[in-house]
């Protein structure tokens, strides 16, 4: 047999004895985020626009993180929300830069495309934010979580707080 199943197999039984149900849920969720990452590279293999492509499969990754493992309720629902807005945020920086002209890689962006061939027609600069928003779909729905979290804590503890507070409260939560 192959270490790397047998290793798979204990992480799976781990994780079910230490998780129970919950634990099912994040496999389950971990096999379905693995299954949107081979259909974006199936797209990116087709010639989808990248762009598009890191588009719907963050927002995927976010829904199955987000109410398949964690359940739909209203912290997730914040949190999803919260993302949307990044989202909205990170989309409209991309024509500000263009209209800017700020562009180019650093040394260590340079140093990891100097691996990739030049001569094929791919974008670069698109397939930079493509990475740079796959790379922080992680941090961002770890933060949105974390925040929405403890905001709706505040709010238990707290129902009588004005929205104002409650964000006052969600900012210093967020500084921690």
């Amino acid at each position: 047999m192959n270490v790397l199943i047998i290793l798979v197999g204990i992480f799976a039984i781990s994780v079910l004895f230490v998780g129970g149900t919950q634990g099912m849920y994040i496999l389950l969720g971990l096999f379905i985020n693995l299954g949107i990452f081979f259909l974006l590279l199936f797209g990116y293999h087709q010639k989808w626009p990248i762009l598009v492509l890191s588009i719907i499969g963050f927002l995927l990754i976010a829904v199955v993180i987000l109410f398949f493992i964690n359940g739909y309720n209203l912290k997730m629902r914040a949190a999803f929300a919260s993302i949307l807005i990044f989202l909205f945020c990170f989309l409209l920086l991309i024509p500000i830069t263009d209209f800017l002209a700020i562009q180019g890689f650093t040394s260590i962006e340079l140093e990891e495309l100097s691996g990739l061939d030049k001569t094929l027609a791919i974008d670069f600069r698109l397939l930079a934010r493509s990475l740079l928003l796959i790379s922080l779909s992680g941090a961002v729905l770890d933060a949105s979580v974390a925040i929405s979290s403890g905001t709706f804590e505040v709010y238990q503890a707290n129902p009588h707080l004005s929205f104002n507070q409650l964000r006052h409260a969600s900012f210093a939560i967020a500084k921690k």
